[in-house]
């Protein structure tokens, strides 16, 4: 029977098992072809994968959803599917989930005439699997994960604290769903009004359902096989309002191309791959967008940009800007004087050799004055041979626009300037991005610099992570809210060289590290007046120390006839037997006089053991007041026992000095593992 059959039913028509397939085959064919030439292949909806919850452990959950795979057969997921992926913990592999379409037989029943068992249904059915090969030609992939070796959880993207990912750049053991491809419907024109060619070729021939996944009138088609890109743009007459799609190939620009009409959008699928050589783009028409598409620098020019924009309302969407191996540009979208109202969005801006000095992925050139500049949830890495490199760069005067859910990775472990964002001008917002390092604790490498000149800016929400500096204001006049600012693994929280005010509440770091003169590694310089404002919901003003035992909150004023210190210490010892324990130590320096009074409240839990029972706990309250005279150091009167609860009455805590030290000591008891765990406070009258 061929393809396009359809039995026709009549009285007197033999029915056998041929003419049942044929049938079926007829509908199959039909709806794989409305499958495949009305959608694309991929998810349709749903099918995220997402780890245990709230306790991640070695599976990972796909949700329900709906994928169309390559062969036009949908794949309904209908129950939540569970995978584990304990099994390639034991090597440590890449491993791909996917789904496939598969079909079962249902219902048995026995032939009476035969005897043999006959099944009456196909029920077609999801298969969701791990592999380690890459996704096979019937399948589709939703997520992958790079297991390491002996991991025993498998984390969402970008909450491995370990290893520092994001939900944009996932780590190892994190939930990797940036390589799914997503199915969508490809709406027809009527064909009176489609009239787009490929330099004589009309769209609607034999070759065009594998080319174009969207199908509108007005369409015009750049070929990679017809010349270069300016010289197709010269030959159809670029007019504004022009909608040009690119088919999947390698494209060269050819010369500098300046799109001076107005609405005109280059759009194509990311298989579409412009080389721009030598050459740019400028758009200096209004409305100008590029959609969906590669564009890559195939040579070294650092005197040039990818695109130069000088109309209102540019758009980049979707574009993927990279790198040949022997290319560099000096940047990839440069917004000059008429640029207002640009948005860079959802973009990826790959690395380049570095030749370039004070590149930038995107450049806010100085004195644009412009208005209303969006950068929002783009992805931007600089390589580790970048020299002086940024990833936003806005110049002087340059306008107000705001940088919001961008990820920036810079790799130079070199003594160079590397910067997530850099910003010189007025009314800037920096929101929720995160800035990821690469060991540069130690070099210029900085998440967030505020120039001399960038007055009135907000720094709010944003992540920095293994870099030198979290956030460097080197203005007099900023104004910066920088809430919850995490700074992980680098060195100065805030490094301020301006006498502005700086309202920072929630400023948190973990393991700073100390830098030059002037820069205090956990502590917030504020040149006039602090002022925090927590507002409501779950507010958290912290402070962190890198090393128990370390100060963690220190007060101190200088008087006319003396000064006054206040600290606080953390300290924490484990004891097995009756035996006196120091859990906190603090040494005077012989020959001075100091008076300090101590308040220790002090935590205890049993652990294990022979004898007590399960979880004896304890808890105390002592104060003392101990003075130095010529190196002789003694308790003035009683130590004070303010509070006392245990359930073993043999346990205790007690102050006392021995030497040059001042000390917190515990007693537990024979046959006990005991944790102890103390918050020390220190008043100094020097």
């Amino acid at each position: 029977m061929a393809v396009d059959s359809r039995l026709n039913w009549s009285k007197w028509l033999y029915i056998g098992e041929t003419e049942g397939d044929d049938e079926q085959s007829y509908h199959f064919v039909k709806r794989r072809r409305h499958m495949l030439g009305e959608h694309t292949s991929g998810v349709v909806w749903g099918c995220r994968v997402l780890a245990t919850s709230p306790t991640p452990d070695m599976e990972v959950h796909v949700q329900v959803g709906r994928v169309i795979d390559p062969n036009g057969e949908d794949v309904n997921v209908e129950a939540i599917e569970d995978v584990d992926l304990t099994a390639y913990a034991v090597a440590g592999a890449t491993v791909y989930i996917v789904a496939e379409f598969d079909e079962v037989l249902t219902d048995a029943y026995v032939v009476p005439e035969t005897g043999t068992t006959q099944y009456k249904y196909y029920e077609e059915v999801p298969t969701i699997s791990a592999q380690t090969a890459a996704p096979g030609a019937a399948q589709i992939e939703l997520a992958r994960v790079v297991v390491s070796l002996g991991a025993t959880q498998i984390f969402d993207a970008g909450d491995n604290g370990s290893f520092g990912g994001t939900p944009l750049v996932p780590v190892q053991d994190e939930i990797n769903q940036t390589n799914r491809t997503y199915s969508f419907v490809r709406p027809h024109a009527t064909p009176a009004l489609h009239q787009p060619i490929v330099y004589g070729r009309d769209v609607t021939d034999d070759a065009a359902p594998k080319y174009m996944p969207e199908w509108f009138a007005g369409w015009k088609v750049l070929d990679p096989n017809n010349g270069t890109v300016a010289a197709q743009l010269t030959a159809l007459g670029v007019v504004a309002g022009d909608r040009f799609w690119l088919l999947p190939g390698a494209y060269t620009l050819g010369a500098d191309v300046d799109i001076s009409v107005a609405n005109v959008l280059i759009a194509g699928p990311r298989l579409a791959v412009i080389s721009v050589g030598a050459f740019e783009f400028t758009a200096s028409g209004i409305g100008t967008t590029f959609k969906g598409i590669t564009i890559t620098a195939d040579v070294t020019d650092d005197t040039n940009s990818f695109i130069i924009v000088t109309g209102t309302d540019f758009i980049a969407e979707d574009v993927l800007f990279t790198y040949s191996a022997a290319g560099d540009k000096l940047y990839h979208i440069d917004l000059q004087s008429g640029a207002d109202r640009a948005k860079v969005l959802r973009c990826r801006f790959n690395e380049g050799l570095g030749v370039a000095v004070a590149a930038a992925h995107v450049h806010v050139e100085d004195a644009a004055g412009l208005e209303d500049v969006l950068i929002h949830q783009c992805t931007m890495i600089q390589s580790s041979t970048d020299i002086d490199a940024y990833g936003v760069h806005v110049g002087t005067t340059a306008g107000y626009g705001k940088v919001t859910e961008c990820t920036f990775v810079l790799q130079n472990t070199t003594p160079a300037v590397q910067e997530g964002i850099y910003v010189e001008s007025t009314k800037w917002l920096i929101q929720g991005n995160t800035v990821v390092g690469s060991g540069n604790a130690g070099t210029a490498a900085k998440g967030i610099t505020l120039g001399a000149d960038a007055d009135d800016c907000r720094v709010i929400g944003n992540e920095v992570n293994d870099v030198k500096y979290g956030v460097d204001v080197d203005s007099d006049s900023n104004v910066v809210s920088a809430n919850t600012l995490r700074v992980i693994s680098g060195g100065d929280a805030l490094n301020d060289a301006g006498s502005g005010s700086i309202l920072a509440p929630n400023i948190e770091e973990v393991n700073g590290t100390a830098g030059a003169v002037g820069e205090i590694p956990g502590r917030l310089w504020v040149g006039d007046v602090l002022t925090v404002s927590l507002g409501g919901g779950n507010p958290v003003l912290g402070a962190y120390a890198p090393t128990m035992g370390e100060t963690v909150q220190e007060l101190a004023s200088i008087g006319a006839s003396t000064d006054v210190s206040c600290f606080t210490r953390h300290a924490q010892v484990s004891t097995t037997d009756a035996t006196v324990t120091a859990l906190w130590t603090f040494a005077i320096t012989a020959g001075i006089t100091k008076t300090w009074m101590i308040k220790a409240r002090v935590l205890a839990r049993r652990t294990g053991g022979a004898a007590g029972d399960a979880n004896d706990s304890a808890g105390y309250e002592r104060t003392a007041v101990v003075k130095n005279v010529a190196g002789t150091i003694s308790v003035v009167g009683a130590t004070g026992d303010v509070f006392t609860a245990e359930d073993q009455a043999g346990w205790n805590c007690t102050i006392d000095v021995s030497a040059l030290n001042i000390r917190v000591m515990v007693t537990g008891a024979v046959n006990n593992n005991v944790d102890w765990i103390g918050q020390i406070e220190v008043m100094a009258w020097v």
